[in-house]
């Protein structure tokens, strides 16, 4: 069995790098199971295993499995190491994150902010795990369209990354980040600018295949479209909805958003059969997955309405 463990654990390492979540998902359910029966359910090590698998869940759209693994993680290590420590806090901010996606907006931030005040105190305020913590809450401020505090949260985490020397995927990440936040200020003079910045990292450090990488570029390619330069932009939405596949596979609630995307770009440039098959090919996706009367399936068969 451990020979076997150790076997998927690093083949899931290996494809977590990628970006490959849809591949990663079996091997992480596989070594979940085996871990619990190695190391008990109780077990700091199957909380971690869990934490991971929580991860892929929530990176993939399954929100609910992502909760109750991310939940249950958060049980196991408050009964076994306590919730004053760097691994509840870890647990807490990932189900903040969820909660985010999930506009469970009160129930976010109250668990960033609570995971925040323990890295602070455990591990200090120029740790990797506090500046991550400080982008994620700065994310949920973009959500709710608090986007000078939101700014401010990322430019702080700039700061500590490039005085700590600090990982430079995560750093890439914060510009991202703060070209979000800069859009929502309407400052459009440095979006570009940090975009290509953070395109630039993520090429040299995790390759083009990354989702990281696809995720920069699509916002990259929002951009552009709402600059209006429409050939730009679905030239950009093209490459990222390649990326997106091999990140998260062609029926993932991503590819349905992705290929959407690409779908407005042609719309806009007055290829309206190619818009239709993107809208249809949408359709489908979020039919699977949300069913015939969710939100997401009736603004799809809006889009393919207004091409008639």
């Amino acid at each position: 069995m451990d020979d076997r463990l150790t076997t998927i654990k690093n083949q899931i390492s290996g494809l977590m790098r990628e970006g490959k979540f849809k591949d990663a998902k079996p091997l992480l359910i596989e070594a979940a199971e085996l871990t619990r029966v190695a190391h008990g359910e109780t077990s700091v090590e199957y909380a971690a295993i869990l934490n991971d698998l929580g991860g892929v869940h929530r990176a993939m759209g399954e929100w609910d499995e992502g909760a109750k693994a991310f939940g249950l993680a958060a049980d196991i290590l408050a009964k076994t190491i306590g919730k004053r420590t760097p691994d509840y806090a870890t647990t807490l901010n990932n189900l903040a994150g969820l909660y985010r996606l999930t506009r469970q907006w009160d129930e976010s931030e109250s668990a960033f902010l609570e995971a925040l005040n323990i890295y602070r105190d455990t591990l200090g305020a120029r740790h990797f795990l506090y500046v991550s913590g400080l982008n994620n809450l700065g994310l949920l401020y973009q959500d709710l369209k608090r986007y000078e505090e939101a700014a401010e949260l990322h430019r702080l985490s700039l700061v500590t990354l490039e005085k700590t020397r600090g990982s430079r995927v995560a750093y890439g990440t914060t510009l991202s980040n703060l070209a979000e936040a800069c859009k929502g200020l309407g400052r459009n003079d440095e979006v570009e600018g940090l975009i290509e910045e953070a395109l630039g990292i993520f090429e040299e450090v995790v390759g083009k295949g990354h989702s990281l990488y696809g995720s920069s570029l699509n916002n990259l390619a929002a951009f552009c479209y709402d600059q209006q330069k429409y050939e730009k932009a679905r030239d950009l939405f093209a490459e990222s909805l390649q990326i997106c596949e091999q990140s998260y596979g062609r029926k993932s609630k991503y590819y349905a958003s992705s290929i959407t995307n690409l779908g407005m770009a042609n719309e806009k440039l007055g290829l309206l059969d190619e818009a239709r098959q993107c809208y249809e090919s949408a359709l489908a996706i979020d039919l699977a997955l949300f069913g015939e009367d969710s939100l997401q399936a009736r603004d799809a068969r809006q889009r393919i309405a207004a091409l008639a």
